[in-house]
């Protein structure tokens, strides 16, 4: 806003003239800087500029008039502005841009420009004006909020990535928790591979496939699973793949290395050296093979052997990061696997030793016997259970059926024991009543350590002293259950 003096009296001779003299003071008295040029000269030269022009630029009019307005651009001048502005004068029209511009002294400003073209009567270019305004403290508060608004952006993008990797991480141990607790709930090697499939396919991978080595690396058993199902193709690749396995083949590489192999992308140059069998190429074309990942089954330094994980497509395509998730599972997974495969040798090895010591029924005079064995489930196969008959030296039977608590092989040679305490203490007792035959055998599985607990019940048969007699039953029992 400009205030100008008016001075009474002298508008009302010539008020078209006094309105112009007031024009040309507001020009001249106003902060906006004013300049104008005359293109019909060399180089557009400055012919007039208001005083706000020399004290926004530092230049004297002197020093500015006969000069091209572009000594006010520097070395941080924006030249596609500079090329804008240019194209618009040569066109004959108007332009407004914001110039990065230099005073006198070489401080910088932010220059606000407006130029128009002037024509006159007949049309022809006479002049360009120019309006000329400092607004570098706009430009400063822009520019603060600019980067206050990209400041917050990045903020917010940090802070995204750190959620993302924060809900990657959780998902991560949370599926490691369940795979934990999926795998080493079951001693059944194929209910194992069936867990494993579910926990990869299809969270982590569009089908899976499994293949179990021996310590000699030969491939003993295969398992696989598809997102989409498919059992008859599955069970086709298997038999292909295990027939044809080159050194280029994924699967042989981790057998051989025991390290990680990841092909991110699966291209026809590598799908034709991993299979070189059209039938196991087609085959794989049928079931989608994009990506894939290999980790080894490692566990207690042995390869169990290899873990695939498979997608159809680049929509899903593994990279390294992958590759540490798939290793937590593998190692995990083989832990279990060798869990069972000992546990099969250590129940094989138990089982045989307890049928090794149930006893063979002895032919007694006038009695009928017979005995079984079986366990109420496939976790308790194993054990401390056992029965005996026993013809004892007086002509009486001795029958007893006990449990040495566990399922292990350790139970099983307890048992062994305490049958052969009982014998030994049935046999030398005469007719020493049922009862006090179990109190010598207490005694002596607490002496010598026997058992840490087991359950027992004992019965002495005394055949009858003549015919048609009836026998003499006396039964004691030691924690067994009622019979």
């Amino acid at each position: 806003m400009v205030f100008l003096q008016l001075d009474e009296g002298h508008h009302l001779a010539d008020p078209d003239a006094h309105l112009q003299a007031l024009r040309d003071r507001a020009v001249v008295a106003t902060d906006i800087a004013f300049t104008i040029t005359d293109p019909r000269r060399p180089d557009d030269p400055l012919v007039w500029v208001n005083p706000s022009f020399s004290r926004i630029t530092g230049y004297a009019y002197d020093e500015s008039v006969g000069r091209n307005c572009r000594f006010l651009q520097g070395a941080a001048t924006d030249p596609q502005r500079v090329a804008e502005v240019r194209a618009a004068l040569q066109a004959h029209q108007p332009v407004t841009t914001t110039l990065l511009n230099y005073r006198k002294d070489g401080t910088a400003f932010w220059n606000q420009l407006s130029i128009t073209p002037v024509f006159d009567g007949e049309g022809e270019l006479v002049s360009f004006v120019g309006v000329q305004t400092d607004v570098t403290e706009r430009v400063r508060v822009e520019d603060d909020r600019t980067a206050a608004f990209a400041a917050e952006r990045a903020a917010r993008h940090e802070a995204e990535i750190a959620r993302e990797a924060a809900e990657q991480a959780q998902s991560r141990l949370a599926l490691m928790a369940e795979a934990t607790s999926t795998l080493s709930a079951t001693l059944d090697l194929d209910d194992l591979l069936d867990r494993l499939a579910s926990l990869c396919v299809p969270l982590l991978a569009d089908w899976v496939f499994v293949t179990l080595v021996d310590e000699h690396g030969t491939v003993t058993g295969t398992s696989a699973a598809h997102r989409r199902g498919l059992p008859e193709e599955l069970r086709r690749f298997a038999a292909l793949r295990i027939a044809d396995l080159p050194e280029a083949a994924p699967i042989r590489r981790v057998l051989t290395s025991s390290e990680p192999v990841l092909v991110p992308e699966i291209t026809d140059e590598i799908l034709r050296a991993a299979a070189p069998d059209p039938a196991l190429r087609a085959v794989m074309a049928e079931l989608g093979t994009s990506s894939q990942l290999t980790v080894p089954l490692v566990a207690r330094r042995r390869t169990l052997g290899a873990l695939t994980l498979v997608a159809e497509t680049q929509d899903r395509r593994f990279g390294p990061s992958d590759v540490d998730l798939a290793r937590d599972l593998s190692r995990r997974a083989a832990m279990a696997m060798d869990n069972v495969r000992l546990y099969q040798q250590e129940h094989s090895v138990a089982e045989a030793l307890q049928r090794s010591l149930l006893p063979e029924l002895p032919e007694i005079p006038g009695i009928s016997a017979a005995g079984q064995y079986v366990s109420a489930s496939s976790a308790a196969e194993v054990g401390g259970d056992f029965y005996d008959l026993l013809h004892l030296p007086d002509g009486s039977v001795g029958i007893a059926i006990g449990d040495v608590v566990g399922h292990d092989i350790a139970a099983a040679a307890a048992m062994g024991h305490l049958r052969g305490l009982l014998r030994a203490c049935a046999w030398d007792a005469g007719e020493t009543d049922a009862g006090q035959v179990l109190g010598r055998v207490d005694a002596l599985v607490q002496g010598l350590h026997v058992a840490r607990m087991a359950t027992m019940a004992y019965a002495r048969a005394v055949p009858p002293a003549e015919p048609g007699s009836p026998w003499q039953l006396m039964l004691a029992n030691a924690g067994h259950p009622p019979l």
